[in-house]
């Protein structure tokens, strides 16, 4: 820049990687300066610094569905969509990149653009899934409208301190690819204590008992006392508010990969899965998974990384963060990676 001033373009800041965030930078939130959402028939524009849950409500009054991610706060025009984007609504439609009919941003060498399949079509295929903050500032997205469903939801938690937990770990992970095929989505937690919790699972345009149907093998091999709790919901969002409140986050190192659905495709495989997961949690750490099933290839190409399509889930590692031990939060570094 002219000034020498390090510029750095912040949707909502939920970048794990810190890219929202630049030291001694100039941060311009532009959240600010866009507020407002506007409709095109079955399709919906969505302005940079629009929260999902913006977004969503406006599409909800309407009778329709966003795919949206976990977090009701993150901007879906940034990084999220930018990255691929996970959803709940994963299984029946697809990424959040795949919804992308049109992209309108700034270059770097300042030049306003739309993209689409069409016009500037390189462009439109880079930001669909190929990283956010990478291929220019977007002011806006147009992305697809979906009529709004009914959907079953639920919820697991178990605690066993006998190796009868990751004998149930392991049930759970070798189904887990029928449950996905079926089209529910699972956001799960291995926590240290031998503690699965699942506070939300989804099945759009499914039942409650459905969704039972769909995690009896996991219930039925566990012999060992767990709450299990299914509900029937009008409409996802319901769902997706009553599973999914606010909460506190604790401060964590960080870690991801995408899990592929071959490490559970024989019993040796799933074996080592499991072990793996024992060992962080050995380590003082914890792994939280996101599990759905997108492999349907989208309208239009995109840059969505192909592992994508084949994933199991999408495995956080995390490892406490203490902000008067720093050399205690480097050996937690070391252990994630």
């Amino acid at each position: 820049m002219e000034n020498n001033i390090r510029l750095v373009i912040r949707n909502t800041g939920h970048d794990y990687m810190g890219k929202s965030t630049g030291a001694g930078a100039l941060a311009y939130r532009s959240i600010l300066d866009y507020k407002s959402v506007a409709y095109t028939g079955k399709a919906i524009k969505i302005g940079a610094g629009v929260q999902a849950s913006e977004a969503q409500g406006t599409a909800n009054a309407q009778g329709y569905v966003v795919v949206e991610g976990d977090c009701p706060t993150v901007g879906i025009a940034g990084g999220y969509t930018q990255g691929g984007g996970a959803s709940p609504l994963g299984p029946k439609f697809g990424l959040a990149a795949d919804q992308v009919l049109e992209w309108e941003g700034f270059t770097g060498t300042g030049e306003l653009l739309t993209a689409t399949p069409s016009q500037n079509s390189d462009l439109y295929w880079a930001l669909s899934g190929g990283g956010g903050g990478t291929y220019g500032a977007v002011l806006s997205m147009t992305v697809k409208l979906h009529k709004n469903m009914p959907t079953g939801g639920a919820t697991l938690t178990f605690i066993e301190s006998s190796d009868k937990f990751w004998d149930v770990i392991q049930t759970f992970l070798v189904n887990m690819p029928a449950v996905l095929k079926a089209g529910a989505s699972l956001y799960w937690q291995v926590l240290p204590g031998n503690m699965f919790h699942m506070p939300q699972s989804y099945l759009p345009n499914g039942t409650a008992e459905d969704l039972q149907k769909l995690l009896q093998p996991t219930l039925n091999q566990s012999n060992i006392s767990y709450a299990f709790s299914s509900v029937d919901f009008p409409v996802f969002q319901n769902a997706f508010y009553t599973l999914n409140p606010d909460i506190n986050i604790m401060e964590l190192n960080l870690g991801g990969s995408i899990i592929p659905r071959s490490l559970v495709a024989s019993n040796s495989s799933a074996t080592s899965l499991v072990n793996g997961i024992k060992s962080i949690l050995n380590n003082g750490g914890m792994l939280a998974g996101v599990s759905m099933d997108v492999n349907q290839a989208p309208t239009h190409p995109n840059a969505v990384h192909p592992d994508w399509r084949n994933s199991l889930f999408l495995a956080f590692l995390g490892t406490l963060y203490n902000q008067s031990n720093m050399t205690a939060n480097l050996l937690g570094q070391k252990n994630r990676d």
